[in-house]
């Protein structure tokens, strides 16, 4: 049998001016079977148990309220209306699993089910709308290697104080060799997945979002929901990929509405590959271990598309990332080790632009600094505050090997509603 288990990694920064200890952030561990039945009931377990948070996060996300009044008002914007239907019918076919998690989660958490499915199509819908304003211009990574890579997940007002770290062990009803687990950030009312994560297949892996400007077909496919949102892919790649290969396949699905920067590493082989993906599949593969010399072995990414330079972007959204990929440029000495770009994690040297990010000028903060160190046996650190001060703002060390546990068959007449906390 295998055991499935999801280890959701997601952090809650408070405003630091001296820090004295470091802040604690909100977790939790389940254990849930892996039927369409078991993810309904482990989503509707979480959404009971952060009732409070999905409320507080969906009530400060003004654009999320406002397009589902336009959903579900009284006077619908038919395109709009049509648009989430398109995209709702689609995933239930395709993404079974997921619909189960984000049904239970309304059902726990109180909220209704079109509105969490909503807060899932975010990205999507606001890029539709052509509203870059509205949209968190967030994250950055820096690969390094032989070594492993770094990573500030950034968000925007409605995630700040409000991400949790979430454990969870998927049970199979089937008898099969391998036992899984899985680890990822978690914002409560979004499926897991969508921000920094490792599984036990030794992959490592983050996203940063990318602002691709949708023209002609693109728009016209967007428009109309016919395609698969980046909260739905993150998910499954790292629920499901077993290696970078099938990893990059996935996510860069040939239907996928709107692109994304994918990172990701196997802390076995120590292999590194940054991807940039835009509408319709089309990506490009950047194998770390193939084009980075030695001799500077450092590679950036963050919000704008460096190799794939002629995909249409929004020009607001991609200052930021210029700025912090200017930041880092400027960094002497020459950064060349996986301690030289944890602390650049921290530049604030940009007051409006920084690196590291506390309600800047565009509004972000960096939720967490996850460094995935690849040497040894391979570690993952969550920084709570700005990695610059240290183990003083370190929440927890965590190794990246989990160990395979003992699989245990689960009968198919307990799978159908048990939840274990």
């Amino acid at each position: 049998m295998s055991v499935l288990s999801l280890l959701s990694i997601v952090t809650a920064c408070g405003s630091i001016k001296s820090l004295t200890a470091v802040p604690d952030m909100l977790s939790t561990s389940l254990q849930c079977v892996d039927t369409e039945d078991g993810h309904r009931a482990c989503g509707k377990q979480l959404g009971s148990q952060f009732a409070k948070v999905v409320s507080a996060r969906f009530e400060k996300d003004t654009f999320l309220q406002q397009t589902f009044r336009s959903i579900q008002g009284p006077a619908p914007d038919k395109k709009m209306a049509k648009m989430f239907a398109t995209m709702e019918a689609l995933h239930r076919s395709k993404y079974p699993m997921s619909i189960a998690v984000i049904e239970g989660m309304a059902e726990g958490s109180g909220q209704p089910f079109a509105l969490v499915l909503l807060a899932n199509f975010h990205q999507e819908f606001q890029t539709a709308q052509m509203l870059p304003k509205d949209m968190s211009d967030s994250c950055t990574d820096m690969l390094v290697r032989g070594q492993g890579f770094v990573h500030n997940e950034d968000g925007g007002v409605s995630d700040f104080n409000s991400t949790v770290y979430l454990h969870i062990h998927w049970h199979s009803t089937e008898e099969k060799p391998v036992v899984e687990y899985v680890s990822a950030a978690w914002y409560p009312g979004l499926l897991p997945g969508f921000a920094p994560g490792w599984n036990s297949h030794g992959l490592a892996m983050t996203w940063n979002t990318l602002y691709q400007m949708p023209v002609g077909a693109d728009r016209e496919r967007l428009l109309s929901g016919s395609g698969s949102a980046t909260a739905f892919v993150c998910h499954e790649v790292l629920s499901r990929a077993h290696n970078i290969d099938e990893a990059v396949q996935m996510a860069a699905p040939l239907d996928i509405l709107i692109g994304l920067n994918f990172n990701v590493g196997d802390f076995r082989t120590k292999r590194l590959v940054t991807v940039e993906v835009a509408a319709g599949g089309i990506k490009d593969v950047f194998d770390v271990d193939k084009h980075v010399p030695m001799s500077a072995p450092v590679y950036f990414h963050a919000n704008k598309y460096l190799r794939m330079s002629d995909t249409p972007q929004f020009p607001a959204k991609i200052v930021s990332p210029e700025h912090r990929q200017k930041a880092f440029e400027r960094t002497r000495p020459v950064p060349a080790s996986l301690e030289d770009v944890t602390r650049i994690l921290g530049d604030t040297t940009d007051a409006t632009y920084p690196i590291f990010r506390r309600n800047d000028g565009t509004q972000e903060d960096t939720e967490v600094s996850l460094v995935f160190d690849f040497r040894g046996d391979g570690l993952a650190t969550l920084y709570r505050a700005n990695p610059r001060l240290g183990n003083r703002a370190v929440w927890r060390r965590v190794p990246l090997a989990f160990g395979t546990g003992v699989a245990r068959k689960v009968p198919q007449e307990e799978a159908i509603a048990r939840v274990f906390v």
